[in-house]
């Protein structure tokens, strides 16, 4: 596929890789992708948990106080100033619940909430921060293999935290992100 194919948002055949999944690098840092609409792509911001969440956000937020995530920039649409979207399989589809589906080959009903995913289908059963977790794992296994350790990432170093609360700043792009993203 080229660089010039439309995106699946808009009818085409181009959808995000399944590299672009988070991953450990140690249990106090991950790398990972995002969307952020104050910069362009290719930008890299180091995270850093502060223990709370604008929204709740669960023992998860306080649970990851002082962990840092460095993200690359891959998306800018969309998002309030400030806002990052961390790309997490399982975390849900956003504005465009079709493409994922279609991707994947599965029915949108199986991607959690169009709005959080996993973790928010999983906060509305349950609430019991256990059973959310368990929730969470148990459909993560439901998603295509290549998603499944991206998916696992949301509750075994993100700890199931819903939309934490970061301080954040731009730093060089680790090598490892570049070298998945191509993007320098």
């Amino acid at each position: 596929m080229s660089t010039g194919t439309t995106s699946a948002c808009s009818g085409g055949s181009a959808y995000a890789c399944y590299d672009y999944s988070p991953t450990a690098v140690s249990s106090c840092l991950a790398y990972g992708f995002a969307a952020f609409n104050g910069a362009s792509c290719g930008t890299c911001y180091q995270l850093t948990f502060t223990g709370t969440a604008s929204h709740g956000g669960g023992p998860g937020a306080a649970a990851i106080k002082g962990k840092q995530l460095i993200v690359q920039v891959v998306n800018i649409g969309g998002l309030q100033a400030n806002q990052f979207d961390i790309m997490i399989p399982g975390g849900g589809v956003g504005a465009n619940p079709g493409t994922c589906g279609n991707e994947w080959s599965l029915a949108t009903s199986q991607l959690g909430a169009t709005f959080g995913g996993f973790l928010t289908t999983c906060e509305g059963q349950s609430n019991d921060y256990a059973t959310q977790e368990s929730c969470v794992t148990s459909m993560c296994s439901t998603l295509p293999s290549g998603l499944q350790a991206g998916c696992n990432w949301l509750v075994t170093w993100y700890l199931a935290a819903d939309n934490p609360d970061v301080v954040y700043q731009q730093v060089t792009c680790p090598a490892a992100l570049t070298q998945i993203s191509g993007i320098q």
